[in-house]
C-alpha cells in the first residue's frame, strides 16, 4: 500500500481515489498494475478508472501495442495536494 492507512478502517472513496492518482502520477500504469498497487479488485478499478477518466483527473495513453496505461492529470495533481491540504488541517491519517 502506497500510505500507512489506518487498517482497522474501511478506506473511504477519497482515499482508494488518492491512492489511485498517486500510483499513476510518477508513470503510466496498467490497470492491474494499478489494482495491485492499491489493493482492489479488478471490477472496482474499473469503476473507479471511468470515474475519474470522466473527471479529467486520468489520462488514457495507448502504445503501440494496444496497451492503455493512465497516468494522473495536471487536475488530478491539484486535487491531490488539496486532499494533502485538507488531511493536514484534519490532523488525522487520511
Amino acid at each position: 500500500m502506497l500510505h500507512s492507512w489506518d487498517s482497522k478502517y474501511r478506506r473511504s472513496n477519497v482515499q482508494i481515489m488518492a491512492e489511485i492518482l498517486i500510483a499513476s502520477r510518477t508513470r503510466e500504469m496498467g490497470s492491474t498494475q494499478i489494482s495491485v498497487s492499491v489493493n482492489i479488485g479488478s471490477q472496482q478499478i474499473q469503476r473507479y478508472l471511468k470515474y475519474l477518466l470522466e473527471l479529467r483527473l486520468l489520462d488514457v495513453k495507448v502504445n503501440g501495442k494496444n496497451k492503455i496505461s493512465y497516468q494522473t492529470t495536471e487536475k488530478g495533481e491539484i486535487l491531490l495536494k488539496q486532499v494533502e491540504s485538507v488531511k493536514e488541517l484534519l490532523k488525522a491519517p487520511l
